[in-house]
Parts: C-alpha cells; structure tokens; sequence
C-alpha cells in the first residue's frame, strides 16, 4: 500500500483504491481480462523518472495463473489507474476512478461474503415464583407464609417451624 500525502492530495479514490490492495485486490488495467492497447513507448518517456520495471510491474504486465480471479474489465473499477488518451494506441482515456462501481461491490461481496444474519436469541422465559413459601410440618400440617418473612412459625400441633 502507498499513500505518499507529501507529493499528492489523499483522495478518497486513492484511499479507496489502497484498501483494495489490503483485500489483495489487482490493477484492474493488469487484468487478463483488460482491453487497454498500451503505447508503451509514450508512457515510457512521460515516466522516465521511472524504471522500466517499475512500469512493468505497475502498468503493462498482465496477471495470469489459475488463482487469479477477476471480472469482465470494468474501467469504472476503484483498482483502474487514470490513463491519458496519448498513453493508449487508439487514443482511449480511462479516468481514474474515485467511487467502488457495482462490479467492485459485488466481487468484493463474493470473495469476502458476510456470514448469514444470526437469528434473533428469544428472551429467556419468565419464571412466575410464588409469592408465598410452603412449608411442612413434621405432623403433615402446611404453612404458608411470604418469601421474605424468616421467622419461625407455630404449627396447631405446637411444634415450631421455620422456613
């Protein structure tokens, strides 16, 4: 990734565009798939202060191999570099991208999909507890009394109950 914000402003095509190459995004002007006729000799002398392999790592060499997966070529594609007419052999001008085109959304889509929406947890059912505390007497006799209230209670046969 290169965001040189000495020499250039920061767009948001460029940051767009450097996000693409953290996803392992390619060029879209290196796809195997692009229609660009390259004269390659006017690129050559507009970026002499460039080597020739730079220019060929960045502009004119073309990805192959069986892992490489692209899309028709999609010139409105966040990856495309702005390229003059007088860099084309017919004379075509590509302009440099500064929004993700729906082709750049959908292959995104497909190469890192979201995982399916999670169904919604149901709240945990409410238990009713009762008011009142039941307790037994040795004699088989039941007393009731509140939760809350932690005294000990007299049964009729005079036995004493606590809860």
């Amino acid at each position: 990734m290169y965001l040189d914000v000495q020499y250039r402003a920061l767009t948001r095509g460029t940051v767009l565009h450097e996000f693409g190459h953290l996803l392992a995004f390619n060029h879209e002007h290196q796809s195997p798939k692009s229609i660009i006729q390259w004269n390659k000799t006017a690129v050559a002398m507009e970026l002499r202060h460039r080597t020739s392999r730079f220019l060929e790592d960045n502009y004119f060499h073309t990805f192959q191999g069986p892992d490489i997966e692209c899309t028709a070529f999609d010139p409105n594609n966040i990856m495309m570099y702005g390229i003059p007419a007088r860099w084309t052999l017919n004379w075509q001008t590509y302009h440099k991208p500064t929004v993700l085109s729906q082709l750049d959304k959908s292959f995104a889509a497909q190469q890192y999909p979201f995982p399916p929406p999670r169904q919604p947890t149901p709240p945990p059912q409410q238990v009713a507890l009762p008011r009142v505390l039941e307790v037994a007497c040795h004699c088989g006799d039941t007393l009731s009394q509140p939760y809350n209230f932690r005294q000990r209670r007299v049964c009729r046969c005079q036995q004493s109950v606590k809860a």
